[in-house]
């Protein structure tokens, strides 16, 4: 493996593992979040909605946990190589589409809890 192809995929998954800890941060913020709007009494419509973020913020949570360590065993196939280097590049493409994807979900996920609670509370 060139030493500069495998300084940009070290730098890339990097850039992985930063942002899956940001979408936890942001998911810990958010069920907090959760926890101090049902501190306060709420309809009963509103507390389907509770429910629903909650489930979905904790599969959220099951889903960051599997791709970081996705990332952790590809990180470490960096230094063994065990597949070669087209085989690994192969992984490493289907890892960042899958990192991808769970970036546009999140965001989407983020702008609907707060559009949501900024309508619904206000």
């Amino acid at each position: 493996m060139k030493p500069q192809f495998k300084k940009q995929i070290e730098y890339e998954i990097d850039s992985w593992k930063r942002f899956i800890f940001f979408i936890q941060e942001e998911n810990m913020l958010m069920k907090k979040r959760l926890a101090e709007i049902t501190q306060n009494e709420v309809e009963k419509q509103l507390i389907e909605f509770i429910e629903y973020y909650q489930n979905t913020l904790i599969i959220e949570d099951n889903v960051s946990a599997l791709c970081r360590n996705d990332i952790t065993i590809h990180e470490n196939n960096i230094e063994k190589l065990k597949q070669g280097v087209k085989q690994f590049f192969l992984e490493h493409k289907k890892l960042r589409k899958e990192i991808e994807l769970i970036e546009r979900y999140f965001n989407k996920l983020k702008f609907e809890f707060n559009i949501f609670f900024s309508e619904k509370l206000n």
